[in-house]
């Protein structure tokens, strides 16, 4: 199943270990006291958690529809992002790069998405 980011179905996947998965931030602290020591645990934290996708090589258009939602209003701009196993999360894109290459191509291009919450899960 492709990956889809707002309305846009991407053409092509991340490359195969090219996209890091969705790993959410567990918060925990050790609190010293004067016996020893207590630990403080909280649900995971969506807003700390980064995503990146990679691709060795894709077309001019995608890129180009990837980076109008990156430019977007300025950036800072929330999509629903589908990473094609089954759940949806919303997410802002953060960077994207990329360089131009022959045949109306990119290559090398990273685009890093910060996750605000989970929408949905399968």
């Amino acid at each position: 199943m492709n990956h889809q980011l707002g309305d846009y179905e991407y053409a092509l996947n991340p490359t195969a270990g090219g996209f890091t998965g969705v790993q959410p931030a567990l918060s925990r602290v050790d609190v010293p006291t004067y016996t020893g020591n207590i630990s403080l645990w909280w649900p995971a934290v969506w807003g700390d958690t980064e995503v990146r996708e990679e691709w060795e090589q894709m077309t001019a258009a995608q890129y180009a529809a990837l980076r109008a939602k990156y430019l977007q209003d300025g950036g800072g701009v929330l999509y629903t992002w589908s990473p094609g196993e089954g759940n949806q999360y919303t997410v802002e894109i953060t960077a994207l790069t990329g360089r131009p290459y022959k045949g109306g191509t990119y290559v090398g291009v990273v685009m890093r998405m910060k996750v605000h919450g989970r929408v949905s899960s399968s």
